[in-house]
């Protein structure tokens, strides 16, 4: 009989991450590859992604909705926090211009 994998993550700290701690993660991200072409940073960060949900035995779907839902503010006009509005402003209007 195959052995349960058992996920390497604790979903309680993943649905509840600070927006400030994983802004910040995205800044560090983004400022490293900044001067690839936008296809090779997208590839890349997919993959980087897809990888660490692998090794960590999470299903992407879930990283997904987390990640959305931490992102989402309804108070704001784009329906996204502030950290995230500023770095999408400085993605449209800096690094993919």
């Amino acid at each position: 009989m195959p052995k349960a994998t058992k996920a390497l993550y604790d979903h309680d700290r993943l649905v509840n991450a600070s927006q400030r701690t994983v802004s910040e993660g995205c800044v560090r991200i983004f400022d490293r590859i900044q001067g690839w072409p936008k296809e090779n940073q997208i590839l890349s960060l997919a993959a980087a992604f897809l990888l660490a949900c692998m090794s960590a035995r999470i299903p992407a779907q879930d990283a997904f909705t987390a990640t959305k839902n931490l992102m989402a503010d309804p108070l704001t006009s784009s329906g996204m926090g502030a950290q995230f509005q500023a770095m999408k402003f400085h993605l449209d209007t800096e690094v993919n211009a």
